[in-house]
């Protein structure tokens, strides 16, 4: 995963034209801030003292240079390498000049002491799509570049800026007495009491049919009554937990917004855009925060409340990086949705719970892995499934941090398997759908699979005391993954279980059973491989 964005995340140069003299070079030192937006999830890294070298040419252009650029993202430094564009279209303007490119360029590899030509990343990504803008005096610069691209279907977006913007603007003229035009300001209100709640405040975040909900207890809102009858409302400090991962969003305030008396209580609502501002939080820098690089983001939110009690529901659609995406924000119950009944309603039959079975014994395998997609095969790699048995004979299985070249997935479990035991060699088979988990391998901070919601998983297996062979195979349709089709595992190699497994790539044919003998006819239940695929009789 990290590999995947920070591949992403280098950028581009050299547009080919026909050679202009360099008439003047103006070299610029600021800070460069990277900001890379992949599934809703925002990673920036700043560089001070980065340089950008502009070249003036006779025609009027310019040749803009960034070189050795390198990046920390996720922990970890990539050296991206030379974003070189030539003969780049300038426009005069009132005190400064403006710039725009917008096309394909290549990166080439940096010069900086300690790097290997191979160390930079820029020359292996091609032909990169890049738009830029900028602004300059001989002074000043600044430049935003972005960068939308799609990687292993994945569709995300780099945002390079450079410096800070300005204004250069020439005077303006004094104006004729007695033409000057009043300003409608919006008029002031006057707080007039001030109302804390505090109660849990539940976020559900919606993105590619997948929802994540996480709840944050003893969550304080205040409310500002107004001398207008309307109220302030303020929810500070906003934080929450996205697949496992702790986002701190900030402050959401609204001003005035328009109340309602009920019959007990006030109702409230808003809709329109806001900004979110940084939050204040003991141990949060300015830059953790979240809503303040959103922008403006659109939100409806409607609510209730007395002077002891608040409900407040806060909607918020908007798309990140083409993912779009609904995030529900709810704060303490509905007190008006219970109604007293007249009569007093007959005591729901519960039933009892089926009682989980415990697990008796646990058993590690480790082997070989081998995962193909489509007919691509990879290299096999140590990996780890664990085969827990339970009391009534069935198993769960665990194939532990599974890792799909430089994606990351997670845990693939299935649970309560039904297992037919033989003298020596258990058999199980099972279809079923499953969500996948995250891994807990230090080394990895984000699981692929988290984001994947159910997948229709198919597992068949043999096993003795010492040694395992498994096949999954994993339905990605639907997924953002679909373009993957499906993927077959395979762990183990049966060699003592005297399987001799059939190509799935090039699949025999003909009917086989498990241990790789050609049958005939088949006379009983079991699992078999018909034309090189799996068939379960019973």
């Amino acid at each position: 995963m990290r590999k995947l964005l920070l591949t992403a995340a280098c950028l581009c140069a050299a547009s080919l034209g026909f050679a202009q003299e360099v008439t003047e070079t103006l070299t610029y030192t600021d800070t460069l801030a990277v900001t890379v937006s992949m599934m809703g999830i925002n990673q920036t890294s700043e560089m001070p003292g980065t340089t950008v070298t502009v070249e003036k040419l006779d025609n009027g252009n310019i040749n803009f240079l960034l070189n050795n650029l390198t990046m920390t993202l996720f922990g970890e430094e990539a050296a991206v390498g030379n974003i070189e564009l030539d003969n780049v279209t300038v426009t005069e303007e009132d005190g400064y000049e403006t710039f725009s490119f917008e096309g394909t360029t290549t990166v080439s590899a940096g010069d900086l002491e300690g790097y290997s030509e191979d160390d930079w990343l820029g020359p292996v990504l091609g032909d990169v799509p890049l738009t830029m803008t900028g602004k300059m005096t001989d002074k000043q610069l600044y430049v935003n570049i972005d960068i939308t691209m799609t990687v292993s279907g994945v569709s995300q977006t780099i945002h390079v800026e450079f410096g800070s913007d300005f204004e250069v603007t020439a005077e303006e003229p004094e104006e004729e007495e007695g033409n000057d035009e009043e300003e409608t300001e919006e008029p002031e209100y006057t707080v007039t009491e001030t109302l804390t709640y505090t109660d849990t405040l539940a976020v559900t975040v919606t993105m590619m049919g997948i929802n994540q909900t996480s709840e944050v207890p003893g969550t304080t809102v205040t409310v500002e009554k107004l001398d207008n009858g309307n109220i302030n409302f303020l929810l500070n400090n906003l934080t929450m937990t996205l697949f496992g991962e702790e986002a701190a969003v900030g402050n959401i305030e609204l001003d005035n917004v328009t109340v309602t008396e009920e019959d007990g209580y006030e109702t409230f609502s808003f809709e329109g855009t806001t900004t979110v501002s940084a939050g204040d939080l003991e141990g949060y820098s300015e830059d953790d925060w979240l809503g303040p690089v959103l922008g403006d983001v659109p939100l409806t939110m409607t609510g209730k409340m007395t002077d002891k009690q608040l409900y407040v529901n806060i909607d918020i659609t908007m798309t990140v990086s083409g993912v779009s995406q609904t995030i529900h924000v709810e704060f303490g119950s509905d007190f008006t949705a219970a109604q007293e009944p007249d009569e007093e309603p007959d005591e729901p039959e519960v039933e009892p719970d089926e009682p989980e079975e415990e697990v008796v014994s646990s058993q590690d395998y480790t082997e070989k892995l081998v995962y193909t997609i489509g007919e691509t095969s990879s290299n096999p790699a140590d990996a780890t499934v664990t085969v827990e048995t339970l009391g009534d004979g069935s198993v769960n299985v665990v194939l532990n941090n599974f890792v799909m070249g430089d994606m990351a997935i997670g845990n693939i479990e299935v649970d309560s398997i039904q297992v037919e035991r033989g003298d020596t060699v258990s058999t199980f088979s099972c279809s079923e759908t499953i969500t996948i988990t995250k891994g807990d391998r230090d080394d990895i901070s984000f699981w692929y699979g988290t984001l994947l919601g159910e997948l229709p998983v198919e597992m068949t297996g043999m096993m003795t005391d010492e040694e395992l062979y498994l096949v999954i195979d994993i339905d990605l349709s639907g997924t953002m993954l679909a373009s993957m089709g499906s993927v077959n595992v395979v762990f183990g190699g049966g060699t003592a279980l005297g399987v001799k497994p059939v190509s799935l790539t090039k699949p025999a044919t003909g009917t086989y059973d498990l241990s790789g003998r050609r049958v005939q006819t088949v006379g009983k239940a079991g699992i078999y491989i018909v034309d090189g695929k799996k068939v379960v009789l019973k």
